[in-house]
């Protein structure tokens, strides 16, 4: 049921994304784009609809409409997000109310820094580039 729920999310025809306007895209890149400068995340790039990531560990790919993450060599790499109803909402005062953005650039931002990361089932799926 998954495979069919990703096909019908990224899979469109005619070039037109339904979910995703092109607006929404430029929103996302901006952003992203913006946050790496104010964190000074220097090792972050935005290039068409992905976030390009060259951490320590491994490159990483993340895409600015379905925040697929892929790492090079192909592999994917799953995150869930972890919602916060219980302890309200985090203001980010240059975001709309759109959760898939907040989602897509705390992974670009975890991503940038991957050498702090201790989570081991992000870990295990990471492929260390030496």
């Amino acid at each position: 049921m998954r495979d069919i729920d990703l096909a019908a999310s990224v899979a469109y025809v005619g070039g037109v994304d339904t979910v995703i306007s092109f607006s929404t895209m430029e929103l996302r890149q901006s952003i992203i784009k913006y946050t790496c400068e104010l964190m000074n995340l220097s090792n972050v790039t935005v290039e068409n609809h992905f976030a390009v990531i060259k951490g320590c560990l491994n490159t990483y790919n993340v895409h600015l409409g379905s925040d697929m993450i892929h790492q090079s060599g192909g592999s994917a790499i799953h995150i869930l997000p972890v919602y916060s109803e219980k302890r309200g909402k985090v203001y980010l005062p240059f975001l709309d109310e759109d959760p898939m953005t907040a989602q897509i650039l705390s992974k670009v931002v975890m991503l940038a820094e991957d050498n702090k990361i201790k989570d081991s089932s992000i870990l295990s799926q990471i492929k260390t580039v030496k």
